[in-house]
């Protein structure tokens, strides 16, 4: 019986898992081209005194507004549906 107990508990973290999927990603996906950004403008040495420089350190701010909205949503749902494990015959 204690593959039941298993079993549930791969279900539960894949639904935790699902849990504002689409945010968590689009999140990492933003700090990612905020970050590259940063890197062509510094290759070119102008800084973060131009408008690709600003808008990317503001794409890289949303991207981990994004990811803290995620992680806070899974939280949120993980404390408003606790694993229970089933009960043993």
């Amino acid at each position: 019986m204690a593959d039941a107990g298993a079993v549930a508990l791969k279900a539960y973290l894949a639904e935790v898992r699902k849990i504002a999927w689409p945010l968590r990603v689009g999140g990492l996906v933003v700090v990612a081209l905020g970050t590259l950004g940063i890197l062509i403008n510094g290759r070119s040495g102008l800084g973060l005194s131009t408008e690709l420089g600003k808008s990317a350190v503001a794409m890289i701010l949303i991207g981990w507004f994004c990811l803290i909205v995620s992680m806070m949503k899974r939280a949120a749902w993980v404390k408003a549906h606790p694993f229970v494990a089933p009960e043993e015959d």
